[in-house]
């Protein structure tokens, strides 16, 4: 009798238990899955004191050291109704992104468009090849002048002679080592000047030439003149140009080294010399910074004054703009004889708003007779 009533309590249990969500299987002792009348009667043991926790840590489901009702309840539960089957996790399949091939871009070449250089100077013009995507490069020049090579670290190498004097195209290309190989083209202007008797070359040959002019202690416009070859069309802001000219009513005649350069003789008692200026890739976007200097040898300086000129685009060039006559004092003292025939280097130098800047430099010949127009 005492059996029958013990499974009849257990049936009741059992009926609630089905009810209750537990985490794991309580009341497994040996963690073999299952739930065994052994193990309940365990679990009632260690809830009435009568045994510790140890004997089955599987009832102490809250981990409070003790065997609570509710434990012993979810137990039956367990035991009745099997355990709950225990899954291992499946893992998430995430696809690994596919980059997206991106077009092979073209090679850069960054070498100038325009060189400048003198006659019997060494070239070696780096043509400043650089690869966005970092693959290799291969270059091979298209057009060059008469003895000049692309040497293997591109460069443009030559030294012209007197004989080459004048403008001359190159042409390169150079293409990557890509899927399919991308190309670029470039194309340059080398000029070379001659070296007279009023110019003294300064050049660094992977950049190019500028010049100074000879010391105003001995004269230099007795000897031959060389006549220098016409500047290039290059664009802007590569073309960057300077053109000095006399004073002329209504036009402009550029002036080359040993030119007469009118002084206007006040009377001996003040005098002053004006030019023109047409420049080539010159921002209109502000007033021109133009400075001005000019030495002879017993008068230095002759002029030297610094003012903000209004440049205006000339008639039929997009590129070209031009100034107004701009006037400069002869610094004294009075009179001015010392001034008539002299030799003197002239340094003009223009800076527009985007910080474009050039330098020219002229040796010319001095007089106070008006020079026929």
């Amino acid at each position: 009798m005492k059996h029958w009533r013990w499974w009849w309590s257990l049936w009741l249990v059992g009926l609630i238990a089905v009810r209750v969500q537990a985490d794991g299987c309580v009341g497994d002792c040996n963690r073999d899955g299952a739930v065994t009348i052994e193990e309940i009667v365990r679990g009632v043991n260690i809830a009435l004191g009568n045994a510790g926790v140890e004997l089955c840590p599987g009832f102490d489901r809250n981990g409070d050291g003790t065997v609570a009702i509710d434990e012993i309840v979810a137990a039956v539960g367990f035991l009745l109704n099997g355990c709950p089957l225990t899954s291992t996790p499946t893992p998430t399949l995430r696809a690994t992104p596919t980059p997206t091939p991106r077009e092979n871009r073209a090679p850069i070449i960054q070498a100038p468009r325009w060189y400048r250089g003198y006659a019997n100077q060494p070239i070696a013009l780096p043509l400043g090849v650089l690869d966005p995507d970092g693959d290799s490069v291969e270059c091979m020049a298209t057009r060059l002048p008469a003895g000049a090579v692309l040497d293997p670290s591109w460069r443009l190498v030559w030294t012209p002679s007197d004989a080459d004097v004048g403008n001359h195209d190159v042409e390169v290309e150079c293409a990557d080592q890509g899927v399919p190989p991308a190309r670029a083209q470039a194309r340059m202007v080398v000029s070379v000047w001659a070296v007279d008797a009023c110019s003294v070359p300064q050049c660094d040959p992977a950049v190019g030439c500028s010049r100074t002019l000879p010391s105003l202690d001995a004269p230099c416009c007795g000897a031959e003149h060389v006549a220098t070859p016409p500047l290039p069309d290059v664009p802007c802001p590569d073309g960057l140009a300077l053109w000095i000219s006399e004073d002329i009513d209504g036009g402009f005649r550029p002036l080359n080294d040993c030119d007469l350069k009118y002084v206007r003789n006040n009377a001996q008692a003040s005098a002053e010399v004006r030019f023109k200026f047409r420049a080539r890739c010159l921002s209109l976007d502000d007033r021109v910074l133009l400075e001005a200097r000019m030495d002879t040898k017993d008068r230095q300086p002759v002029i030297e004054e610094q003012y903000r000129v209004r440049f205006y685009p000339a008639e039929g060039d997009g590129d070209i703009v031009e100034s107004r006559s701009v006037q400069f004092e002869v610094k004294g003292p009075s009179p001015f004889f010392d001034m008539e025939g002299a030799e003197a280097n002239l340094e003009v130098s223009v800076t527009d708003g985007q910080l474009h800047h050039h330098t020219e430099r002229l040796r010319l010949r001095l007089t106070f007779t008006p020079v026929p127009q």
